[in-house]
């Protein structure tokens, strides 16, 4: 009796995943310049998956966007979890699942990915703030440095 050997290639990644957070980001995929500068847009589904734990973005076709509801659980086979990202394949199939609990500061992670928090400072400390911030005033002069 002949016994197939399997490697790692040709085992089959079996995960579960909760959707916390989806969005449609806008991208620009080519930008023409002239007396103004106007770009071509296209749109790209995302989504933040959670395994409990950690947290992924996945970018989602079209087909995978329809499948995927914000807060259900889903099996993804053949899937690849690398840098808190998660890839998909053409063999990678979707399976609604059961609850998978997530706590609200992973969830809260998951949907910092794509609308990241941030605070409201002065314009003269803006520079010395790493994160994400909001101005809020009028422009006045555009410098080029």
């Amino acid at each position: 009796m002949d016994k197939k050997r399997y490697t790692p290639y040709q085992r089959a990644i079996t995960v579960r995943l909760k959707c916390v957070a989806k969005a449609t980001k806008a991208v620009a995929t080519a930008f023409h310049f002239g007396d103004t500068v106007t770009a071509d847009w296209s749109t790209q589904n995302v989504c933040a998956l959670c395994n409990g734990e950690e947290v992924f973005a996945a970018n989602l076709t079209e087909a995978m966007a329809e499948k995927i509801d914000l807060e259900h659980t889903y099996t993804f086979k053949n899937v690849v979890l690398k840098d808190r990202k998660a890839f998909f394949n053409k063999s990678t199939d979707i399976y609604r699942s059961y609850n998978l609990p997530v706590g609200p500061d992973t969830a809260a992670q998951g949907r910092a990915l794509f609308r990241p928090p941030s605070q409201r400072v002065q314009s003269n400390e803006a520079s010395a703030v790493a994160e994400f911030v909001t101005l809020e005033g009028q422009i006045t002069t555009v410098s080029g440095d």
